[in-house]
């Protein structure tokens, strides 16, 4: 119970510094500082979002994908490609999260769009470990994806 207590003060202080650089960078002025930040902050909501079986998992969830979507505007695929693809990989994984406990089928569409940016960037980088983790992420909600559309058929079709 230690373990969870302190990995939950790490976050918390993580957070708490996130917001602290937010207050002095801006992502027009300083894209990649602020980008940093969110990042973290993303990162220690989505750990938060771990720890927790119910109660808070959903807002932490939401938090982390806010995060990491901001991070985005300093992370752009143009510029920074490794961190933009790292990212989107964060936000899918952060999505899929949500979509454990809240409006499954939309979070999961999420998830698989934001695996599908980090992939664009992966596919064709060094980095074969990222790409594996990202294809099978790919895999997993294009099954999630592929049985909403068979859902939505039966209802339009019929």
């Amino acid at each position: 119970m230690a373990d969870m207590d302190q990995i939950k003060e790490k976050c918390e202080n993580a957070i708490a510094a996130g917001r602290e650089a937010l207050d002095k960078f801006t992502p027009e002025e300083h894209p990649i500082d602020y980008a940093r930040a969110c990042n973290s902050i993303g990162g220690a909501y989505g750990t938060l979002a771990n720890l927790e079986e119910t109660g808070d998992k959903a807002d932490n969830c939401k938090k982390a994908c806010v995060s990491f979507e901001q991070a985005l505007m300093g992370y752009t695929l143009k510029e920074h490609p490794i961190e933009y693809a790292k990212t989107n990989s964060n936000l899918g994984n952060a999505y899929a999260m949500l979509a454990s406990v809240e409006d499954r089928d939309a979070n999961c569409i999420k998830a698989f769009q934001a695996f599908l940016e980090a992939f664009k960037v992966f596919k064709d980088s060094d980095d074969t470990e990222a790409m594996q983790a990202t294809i099978q992420n790919i895999h997993l909600h294009l099954q999630v994806c592929e049985k909403l559309r068979r859902k939505l058929e039966e209802l339009f079709i019929k």
